[in-house]
């Protein structure tokens, strides 16, 4: 089964975002002059959500029903930092005929990717139905290609021909998992609890 994060009504702004975390080695010689080392090709998100009111009784209209139990229940089936789940950006979750990759008549998998900024990321987690082109032309899944949603591989029933240009457009999601094992609550008023910094940080499976 496949976590994914739930929508809660209570999530309030401003919702922190880390950007990068590409853990750098940096070393330096006697001389002073510097090596940098990348030790992580693909970038790292870090989420840091607030939410002001998470209901515990459904005595309290316009926020879902028992939805502190919602929050707690998702939590724990992850077992705190132990199980990953997936995540929807609201600025960050789809695209539209992103090049993945050209045939070379030998290849027969291509990873999906989405391009933000000049910088190509990984998509290791397509959602609904991705539309699959080569030069244009839709091609049909089963029939085609396979893919998998849980790696976001595409493998091609004939490897594409050389030259040949691959395209998606979709949805996607990231799989992430929480920073810490435990989600520190605050109880405010009757019924009403909130958590005022909750984590999690995009990982590859």
């Amino acid at each position: 089964m496949v976590l994914v994060l739930p929508s809660l009504p209570g999530i309030t702004w401003p919702v922190d975002k880390s950007v990068g975390q590409f853990d750098t080695t940096v070393q330096t010689s006697v001389s002073g002059k510097e090596n940098r080392h990348i030790n992580r090709i693909q970038p790292r998100y870090t989420y840091t959500i607030q939410i002001a009111a998470l209901d515990s009784n459904g005595t309290n209209a316009g926020l879902i029903y028992n939805s502190l139990q919602t929050l707690v229940g998702f939590f724990n089936q992850c077992y705190g930092k132990a199980l990953s789940f997936q995540y929807i950006d609201p600025d960050d979750y789809s695209i539209s005929s992103q090049p993945f990759g050209v045939g070379d008549g030998a290849t027969t998998a291509f990873q999906l990717c989405r391009t933000l900024g000049g910088f190509t990321d990984n998509v290791f987690a397509p959602t609904g139905v991705p539309k699959i082109y080569s030069n244009g032309a839709l091609l049909t899944a089963g029939t085609n290609y396979t893919l998998n949603s849980l790696t976001g591989i595409v493998t091609f029933t004939a490897a594409p021909s050389l030259g040949s240009s691959l395209t998606w457009t979709g949805t996607y999601a990231w799989w992430c998992a929480w920073d810490n094992d435990a989600l520190d609550l605050s109880n405010f008023a009757s019924g009403l609890y909130e958590t005022k910094k909750a984590s999690f940080s995009t990982k590859v499976l």
